[in-house]
Formats: C-alpha cells, sequence, structure tokens
C-alpha cells in the first residue's frame, strides 16, 4: 500500500513563501511541522493546497515509552563524564576547570538528551505513515532542528538549510557546519566562509532570500512609504532620515565583549549630538529588533540622558523593510540590515570597532557601504547628506555589487529560486536549477586555510 506524501518543515515564518510555490508544483499529502512554528500564515497555506497539517507534538504522546531510554542514554552520558577521556586538547584551561565543565555538561546532559529521544522517536513515528520527499529548516544550530535535519539526512531524505542570513562573519562556533544536504544562501557573498571550511560547492547554491523579494515592490513606492511613516511617527517631512539599527551580542564567540548593543547605540548616539553641533540638519530613527520590546527603548532612554542629543529620537521596532527605504542613510553594525539598505537604494554605513574585538570587513570596498569606526561615523555621515556627488556614487558602487550579496538582486523571484530548489531536491534528492555558488577566487582551493586568508585580505585590501 502506497504511504501519503509529507514534508518536514523547520522553516521560519519570513521562508514560508517558498513552502507556498513549492507545494503549487509538487502536492503532497501532509506538512510536518513543530508546533512551535505554527503561525496563521502557516495554516493558511496548507489550507489553500488541501494537506493536512501534522505537529510533531501529536506524535510525542505515543512515545512515552521510550521515556526509560532516555532515562538510559542520560545514565550513560553522565557515566562516561566521570572519567577524562572527554576532555579534548584546548576544552579547558587547566584540570582544575574539569569539575566545573563536567557539571555544565551534566546539566545540558540532562536537559536536550531526553527532548532528543522523544523528537527522534516522534519522527520515526511519521515517517512509518508518510513517504517523506523532503525536509526543510531555516536554521540548524539550535539543538532540536540540528537533530531533525540530522536525522533526514541520515535516512537519506533530501534535507534543506535555508539561510537565515546572509553570513558576513565566518562561520565560528556551532554555526561551524552544514547538517543538512544542501544549504541556500541568499548570494554568494554568504557562501565564502562555508568553503572555506571545506564544505563542497556543489551543496550550496545561491538563490536570494524569500524575505527580501518585498524589495523589488517597496522600490517604487518609496514616497508613499516615507509619507506613511513620517505621519505614523509624527517626524519632520522636510527633514532626512538617519536609521540606526540596532545590533546584539550573541555570546557564541570570545571576539564578542557583549556589549555589543549599548556600546554600538552610545557610539552613534554620539555621532548624532557631533553632526547637532556641526549644524547638520536631520532627523534620527533608531530602529531596534522586535526582540529587545521592554529593554530597547530603556536603553535608548537612559543613553540619551548624557549623550548631549538636543533633538528628538525615535524609537521603533518594527517597519523594518519600511525604514529601509524611507531613510535617507541606514547605518548598522556588521548586520543584514546593511543588505537591505542596498536592496533598498539607500546609502547604508557600516560602524565598526565598536562591541566585538577586531575582526575582517564583512563589506569589500565595491559594496558601497561605507565603513566608519566610532570617531569618524559624524563625518561620514554629514558627507552622504550633505554631498549628492559622493551619495550617488556609493548608490551606483552598491547596486552593481548587489548580485554578490544576494542572487538577482531586485528581482523578488528569490522565494521561486528556493521553492525550484525544494522541488529539485523532493523529486531527484540534488539541486537542480538555481547556480551553485562559485568560489569568488577560482584560483584559490575552497579547501585551503590559505583560502579564507586571502579572501580576508581581499575583502580588507579593496576598503583601503
Amino acid at each position: 500500500m502506497t504511504r501519503p506524501t509529507a514534508i518536514v518543515t523547520y522553516l521560519w515564518e519570513k521562508h514560508l513563501g517558498a513552502l507556498d510555490d513549492f507545494l503549487v508544483t509538487h502536492p503532497v499529502d501532509a506538512v510536518v511541522v513543530d508546533a512551535h512554528h505554527l503561525n496563521d500564515r502557516l495554516h493558511g497555506i496548507v489550507e489553500r493546497h488541501g494537506c493536512t497539517l501534522v505537529t510533531l507534538q501529536q506524535k510525542f504522546a505515543e512515545t512515552a515509552a521510550f521515556r526509560d531510554t532516555a532515562l538510559t542514554a542520560v545514565g550513560d552520558l553522565r557515566d562516561r563524564l566521570d572519567g577524562t577521556e572527554w576532555v579534548g586538547e584546548g576544552m579547558v584551561a587547566s584540570p582544575g576547570e574539569i569539575p566545573r565543565l563536567r557539571a555544565l555538561l551534566s546539566e545540558a546532559v540532562g536537559v536536550h538528551v531526553p527532548a532528543a529521544v522523544m523528537l527522534l522517536n516522534a519522527l520515526g513515528a511519521i515517517r512509518k505513515v508518510y513517504d517523506l520527499k523532503l525536509f526543510v529548516t531555516s536554521e540548524d544550530v539550535q539543538s532540536m532542528p540540528k537533530v531533525a535535519t540530522a536525522w533526514a539526512r541520515a535516512r537519506h531524505i533530501p534535507s534543506l538549510h535555508v539561510a537565515h542570513s546572509l553570513a558576513l562573519v565566518d562561520p565560528y562556533t556551532v554555526h561551524a557546519h552544514l547538517v543538512a544536504d544542501v544549504l541556500a544562501v541568499y548570494g554568494d557573498r554568504g557562501a565564502e566562509g562555508y568553503l572555506d571550511l571545506g564544505i563542497e560547492p556543489h551543496r550550496i547554491v545561491s538563490t536570494g532570500n524569500p524575505a527580501w523579494d518585498v524589495y523589488s515592490r517597496l522600490r517604487g513606492e518609496r514616497s508613499a512609504v516615507r509619507e506613511r511613516l513620517v505621519d505614523s511617527y509624527d517626524l519632520d517631512p522636510g527633514l532626512p532620515i538617519v536609521t540606526f539599527g540596532t545590533t546584539h551580542s550573541g555570546r557564541m564567540t570570545a571576539s564578542d565583549t557583549g556589549n555589543a548593543h549599548r556600546d554600538s547605540l552610545a557610539a552613534f548616539l554620539a555621532a548624532v549630538a557631533e553632526m547637532e553641533q556641526r549644524g547638520v540638519a536631520f532627523q534620527t530613527v533608531v530602529k531596534d529588533r522586535m526582540s529587545n520590546i521592554g529593554i530597547g527603548d530603556e536603553l535608548l532612554t537612559a543613553l540619551l540622558e548624557n549623550s548631549g542629543v538636543r533633538q528628538r529620537v525615535t524609537y521603533a521596532n518594527d517597519d523594518t523593510s519600511e525604514w529601509a527605504v524611507a531613510s535617507d542613510i541606514l547605518v548598522g553594525v556588521d548586520s543584514n540590515y546593511l543588505v537591505e539598505a542596498m536592496l533598498a537604494g539607500t546609502p547604508a554605513v557600516n560602524l565598526i570597532g565598536v562591541g566585538s574585538l577586531p575582526a575582517p570587513p564583512p563589506f569589500d570596498g565595491a559594496s558601497g557601504v561605507v565603513e566608519a569606526e566610532p570617531g569618524e561615523l559624524a563625518t561620514r555621515l554629514a558627507s552622504l547628506l550633505e554631498d549628492d556627488d559622493l551619495r550617488a556614487r556609493q548608490l551606483d558602487l552598491a547596486a552593481r555589487r548587489l548580485d554578490h550579496y544576494h542572487r538577482g538582486g531586485t528581482d523578488g523571484l528569490a522565494t521561486a529560486r528556493v521553492a525550484e530548489l525544494m522541488v529539485s531536491l523532493a523529486r531527484r534528492g540534488r539541486p537542480a536549477g538555481p547556480r551553485p555558488v562559485e568560489p569568488t577566487a577560482p584560483d584559490i582551493p575552497p579547501r585551503s586555510v590559505a583560502s579564507s586568508v586571502l579572501r580576508r585580505a581581499l575583502r580588507s585590501v579593496t576598503r583601503s
């Protein structure tokens, strides 16, 4: 008897357009999802295509008998921790730190192993009922999506990781791998770090970001978008808008000082105060992350008290794409938001030297993205506001280089390309259609350490 077909998805909401397009070309009987990823958009897509929506959690109750297996696995792993053979070179600075590391690992084992066993058995139960055509996820870093991705690949179920951001910083620690069969990156720039890790080029496909297809429409609506935001946020329609996109500390590497949010915002406000002293006419928006609701505005208020800034600073945590289009300058910190500025046709400034230790520049000199250290930021911003020729040159550079950072530029077809890749994998188990990435320096072996060094050097040279 033929089993009904299904796809397992851990896609974030911003990538669901690709699932919608996929189901048009490659219908399945069921869509399997972790309940934490349920949202109105997913419900609408499943209903529109006549699929059955199945959550992994529905199978958890059926696998309760496997709790003993989980407890046994936890006990076995903790027994292994009692020794020291698991301690690898460089894991601890001194033998005296082993007990503390052992305690941390033992605690983590008790949390993650039972959850992983439950998930694996739920996936196994799903597989007995459905013919799984594809596994697709927006990340394979967090523990459960990583476990699910590894499970799919081990069982030869075609798996696709749609990158949730453009890797402007070389992948490190938990990011330094590719669990899925194939990785869809936004542009060739996002593949460089993975190539340097030794991941085969045929496993990386440049598609663009489905969430950024919106810029093909928004660019043509710039005046209307700006008018709406000016009205909604009570801004001055006659003054240029300088927007700062906040950053955060991931705390997953020693190069992260942990103070990136505060320090970069303080540096930006210092530049605002300096421009005011110079008599530059502009207004300021701080575009925060949704994750900072409740704390971001409090931090801004606290920093403003001693900043010397005289103007009202507008705080916002939504309308992300709209601010990129409506602003006259967008400032960020090694951020994908600056790629969105390139897509929006808005001059972009990358604030460097704040919140993290020195690193290779994320944007090359041909990108049109202006680099500025804190002491230079006011001058760079003022020049872009007052020098029309400079502004035009930077925008022209960005337009010429955009495809390197986002496949297809503003053609609005990233969703279609990701869907095409999904169909190709579901039908053949290998990518076809959208272009595989090519190393940016073809004469440099992509797997060598020299590759990484030379790529970084090339980006640094083009900035000088």
